[in-house]
């Protein structure tokens, strides 16, 4: 009886100390789960970022080289993840973000109006465009508009679509329900433009699924 009395302190005394990292982490940044999938609010460039088991064991960390008092074993840290997700009150839905607004890496930016804001998680973006927004960053537009020009072959409907299509795929708008196909000769601009999209949109969000694999369910869900 009293060896399980041991095994009982000792199970709470291990158990207690990953709840309470949890509650620090929980306390000290913002954390939701949405579709099964934890994610913590990036101050930096305004967004809720996937949280995965290295994430949270990272943000633990920071926490226990800031504080000396909080002196936690790798066991505690590896399972801090699970902790989190435990709690039920995480899992709500984020604010729908208004389709006027774009999220750049340093502010958030109204298409419609020109006006700047500064990030907050009340805007509920899951992502952020990877260009800033700031004055200091001057672009030569002519460029480009140069580019455009000689992938659509000076074509003035191409082109408007071709800048309309850039515009939806940078904003949160999902109504279209609709994908485009870039076909034409090769070394004609198709997979330069695709990679500045890349980039501006950013790989997490970016999928490469091959064609012939478009009515596989299992390629579709990556």
């Amino acid at each position: 009886m009293k060896k399980k009395e041991e095994i009982k302190k000792s199970y709470n005394k291990k158990y207690s100390k990953v709840f309470m990292l949890a509650k620090i982490l929980k306390a000290r940044y913002k954390f939701c789960v949405v579709n099964n999938k934890l994610r913590v609010y990036d101050q930096q460039y305004g967004y809720y970022k996937i949280a995965d088991k290295d994430t949270c064991k990272q943000l633990a960390y920071e926490i226990m080289k800031k504080n000396s008092n909080y002196k936690f074993s790798i066991a505690d840290l590896n399972q801090i993840y699970d902790a989190i997700l435990l709690d039920k009150r995480l899992y709500k839905d984020l604010p729908t973000p208004s389709p006027n607004y774009i999220n750049c890496m340093d502010c958030v930016w109204n298409v419609v109006s020109g006006e700047k804001y500064s990030h907050s998680p009340k805007f509920g973006f899951t992502y952020y465009i990877h260009a800033k927004m700031s004055s200091e960053n001057k672009v030569d537009k002519s460029i480009w508009d140069s580019f455009i020009d000689d992938l659509t072959c000076s074509d003035k409907d191409l082109k408007k679509l071709l800048q309309e299509w850039s515009g939806y795929l940078i904003s949160s708008l999902t109504n279209e329900k609709k994908f485009a196909i870039l076909y034409g000769p090769s070394n004609s601009g198709k997979s330069v433009y695709l990679n500045i999209l890349s980039e501006l949109i950013g790989e997490e969000n970016v999928s490469h699924t091959d064609i012939k694999h478009i009515t596989n369910e299992f390629y579709l869900e990556q």
